[in-house]
């Protein structure tokens, strides 16, 4: 597996296992809407941190699917009964694609971080 899949990847499953827990946290009454915007940005950072190359691109391209993935818990968490801002599979869609353009903001912003991050480390080593 090369560095940039790997970070792509371990990106994908930070924003994952933070988005999971902020939406066990809504099924108890927490509002979670500021975890998932924030899942992206650390998923960003590790995802820019363990890139070879094209750090902001393999920061950015984990917008499409975190936005995927919160349609379609969108789209689950309507069908099993639970109240939802965007209901049924039109609002789910809709949602996707709001998602996407903040998602790719906030994304970029982390992957900003991430190349940050990645340049003062290797100053610190010299």
């Amino acid at each position: 597996m090369t560095a940039n899949a790997r970070g792509f990847a371990l990106g994908y499953l930070a924003i994952v296992a933070i988005a999971a827990a902020a939406f066990f946290g809504m099924a108890s009454g927490m509002d979670s809407g500021p975890f998932i915007w924030i899942s992206q940005i650390v998923g960003g950072v590790i995802a820019a941190r363990l890139a070879s190359t094209r750090k902001l691109l393999v920061a950015s391209a984990l917008a499409i699917p975190a936005a995927i993935s919160l349609a379609l818990v969108n789209w689950a968490w309507d069908t099993f009964g639970y109240g939802s801002d965007f209901q049924g599979f039109s609002g789910s869609i809709t949602l996707m694609g709001i998602s996407l353009a903040i998602g790719a903001c906030l994304c970029f912003v982390g992957g900003l971080l991430g190349v940050l991050l990645s340049r003062l480390s290797r100053a610190a080593q010299y």
